[in-house]
């Protein structure tokens, strides 16, 4: 793992207990696995989250734009889409996307994102702060 996924991890650990209360989080022991960290209610099932960071877009004159984005997948070496290995049923149950420069999250269901390679966020396509998906699988 690169340390900007170190960085992402450890925000998603500090924002989740300001946003659900009563969670409790359980992380892998190795990174063998999509699944970065799991939660759960008392009583309830294990949510299996990855957590990704965006990555700002530059415009052509290279000043960074308003945009971002963020890979649907995981790399298999090197920075081509053809080598990325896509997310499928079953890895995980909602991807959490941390941007960095504006202190916000984006949760997306495996569905929504499944077969996919890449995706663009910004504040005018969202979503923004959209915890209620997160909490609707506890």
């Amino acid at each position: 793992m690169n340390r900007t996924g170190e960085h992402a991890e450890a925000a998603f650990l500090h924002h989740v207990h300001r946003h659900i209360e009563d969670v409790e989080l359980f992380l892998p022991t190795s990174h063998r696995t999509k699944v970065d960290v799991a939660l759960c209610r008392p009583g309830s099932k294990l949510v299996r989250v990855q957590i990704k960071k965006a990555t700002n877009q530059k415009l052509k004159n290279g000043e960074l734009g308003s945009g971002f984005k963020f890979m649907v997948g995981s790399s298999q070496g090197g920075s081509s889409t053809s080598k990325v290995k896509r997310y499928t049923k079953g890895m995980f149950d909602v991807l959490a996307l941390y941007i960095l420069e504006h202190n916000t999250w984006a949760f997306y269901s495996l569905e929504d994102i499944e077969g996919t390679v890449s995706k663009r966020w910004s504040k005018n396509i969202g979503p923004i702060n959209n915890w209620d998906l997160l909490k609707s699988y506890l």
